[in-house]
């Protein structure tokens, strides 16, 4: 609830009503319970690789536990940014997503991980991730939802992605061959194509 009030008040100072979102992974999270909050503007999301459940409903505790233990370190995420470890964790995160990286994305992640406060505040969030208060909502959502799920996802596997359908009252799955978890940025054109594909759905 806390970061939907975040974008809450980001969108009223941009006095921003989208109608149309699309969230990647958490954003997908963030996009629904945005839309739970009451969003009136608001006709439908498109869910790229959705983090509705990352790391499955045994796993999740001791995730959360250890991001919260993490959370509170003032250390680590000096430790991580500095080049000694950054340059194998930007290597290794970015392959664990099974996406194809270019030089230009991966500099660009290299430079988001050399920010101690860009760690500090990712540990943050994953720490104050609470999904199954959103999770029991979801089929009160009446906008149309899609999920897009790529097929060479290794960060979140696309079975655990379009698992989520059954949570919504309105909602499409859709399979992407090839890409990976980073899909969108490996094909932007693709998911915008599917973005206006969803549009005219509801235009029809």
């Amino acid at each position: 609830m806390q970061f939907s009030a975040y974008l809450n008040a980001l969108l009223e100072q941009l006095d921003a009503s989208p109608q149309w979102i699309i969230g990647h992974s958490a954003g997908a999270a963030l996009a629904t319970q945005y839309a739970l909050n009451g969003a009136e503007s608001l006709r439908g999301i498109l869910c790229i690789n959705p983090a509705f459940n990352p790391f499955g409903s045994m796993a999740a505790p001791f995730f959360s536990l250890a991001a919260k233990w993490l959370a509170r370190s003032h250390w680590l995420p000096r430790a991580l940014a500095s080049p000694s470890l950054r340059w194998r964790a930007t290597g290794s995160m970015l392959a664990d997503t099974g996406s194809s990286i270019d030089p230009t994305m991966s500099q660009c992640y290299d430079t988001l991980l050399s920010d101690p406060d860009h760690i500090a505040g990712t540990l943050r969030m994953m720490a104050g991730w609470d999904l199954p208060p959103l999770l029991s909502r979801l089929d009160e959502l009446q906008h149309p939802v899609w999920i897009a799920a790529c097929e060479g996802d290794r960060t979140i596997p696309p079975s655990r992605s379009t698992s989520a359908e059954r949570y919504f009252t309105h909602c499409r799955t859709l399979l992407i061959p090839q890409l990976g978890h980073l899909g969108h940025e490996e094909a932007p054109q693709t998911f915008a194509d599917l973005l206006q594909t969803l549009i005219a759905s509801t235009e029809a």
